[in-house]
């Protein structure tokens, strides 16, 4: 199966460490279903040079993916997306809005909305027309 063609967006400005950030793009990837069982992840070396990153920051990266059971490597192959992560993405979808909704709630609370005014924003949004929800 050819390479996966995939677009991060890395900040090394972030708090966020870079491998940390690519773990987070893969996951969200497989939770929107940009990636699919047996899709094949990028070489480490081809991330390392896109991005202008240490190989080592990819490595750790996947290494982590598969501890958490989320990729597998195919040795002188490369790293494929894993069955079990075509399982974990109904929940890892709801980890993604989750922490979405709680930088959110922060944000709120920052301007100095009670969680009166935040629930109700919060159910104006789903009940607006666009929003997806039925």
């Amino acid at each position: 199966m050819a390479e996966t063609s995939l677009h991060f967006r890395l900040d090394p400005t972030r708090a966020e460490p870079l491998y940390a950030q690519i773990q987070m793009q893969i996951k969200y990837l497989l939770a929107s279903g940009g990636l699919r069982t047996d899709d094949e992840l990028p070489s480490v070396r081809a991330m390392a040079e896109t991005y202008l990153i240490n190989p080592n920051t990819v490595v750790r990266a996947y290494a982590e993916l598969e501890r958490e059971g989320l990729v597998y490597k195919k040795r002188g192959t490369g790293t494929f997306v894993s069955q079990a992560a075509a399982d974990m993405a109904a929940a890892e979808k709801q980890r993604i809005v989750a922490r979405r909704l709680q930088e959110a709630i922060h944000e709120g609370r920052a301007l100095g909305l009670t969680d009166t005014q935040l629930r109700q924003v919060f159910s104006s949004q789903l009940h607006e027309p666009d929003s997806g929800g039925d």
